[in-house]
């Protein structure tokens, strides 16, 4: 049985990787209660050098709720830890299997929980490494669109195209706003 759910932000480096897992992770209900520099403290503890790794420990409040008044000593197993891991091509994330995790504890009231918080922590991995290039094309190709719909050509002021209104995007991101800049140019 895997114990992590695992997905690929290529191209991503571990900082823009970390905002997006944040980002998602509240957006699916988790707040970040701890957060591990693994690369800076085996650094400093063991002067050992290490390729960028974080571990994030999520928390959805209402889900640990519910978790510890099923099993009162289930903190002992949380918070449900993400990790940010610096790979070639980019950005590994893995969430940890809270069904896996808890295959020890006799509840199967607990393993319940435990399958809805595993569905939230995927789904908030899936959103974080979705194909940002993607949405960033798709957007410029909209504003390029109603750009030519409302006769702007080129040699008019970028802030004209920032002004239309564009469909809402998960995390607006710096590949957003240069995508937009570049359109000035067509």
């Amino acid at each position: 049985m895997a114990y992590t759910h695992d997905r690929m932000m290529a191209g991503a480096g571990i900082d823009d990787a970390e905002a997006r897992v944040r980002a998602a992770l509240t957006e699916a209900g988790f707040g970040v209660l701890t957060e591990i520099d693994v690369k800076a403290t085996m650094k400093k503890k063991i002067d050992k050098d290490m390729d960028g790794y974080k571990i994030l420990g999520a928390c959805n409040p209402n889900m640990a709720w519910e978790a510890m008044g099923l099993e009162p000593r289930i903190g002992a197993m949380l918070p449900c830890n993400v990790i940010l891991r610096s790979v070639e091509g980019g950005t590994e994330v893995s969430a940890i299997d809270p069904v896996a995790s808890m295959q020890a504890v006799d509840n199967a009231d607990l393993h319940k929980v435990a399958g809805q918080v595993r569905d939230m922590l995927v789904g908030a991995v899936e959103s974080a490494c979705a194909d940002l290039m993607a949405r960033v094309r798709h957007c410029r190709d909209l504003v390029l669109l109603q750009a030519e719909t409302r006769g702007l050509r080129s040699g008019k002021h970028h802030l004209e195209l920032l002004r239309l209104p564009l469909p809402p995007v998960h995390l607006l991101t710096l590949d957003l706003l240069h995508q937009l800049d570049r359109v000035r140019a067509i």
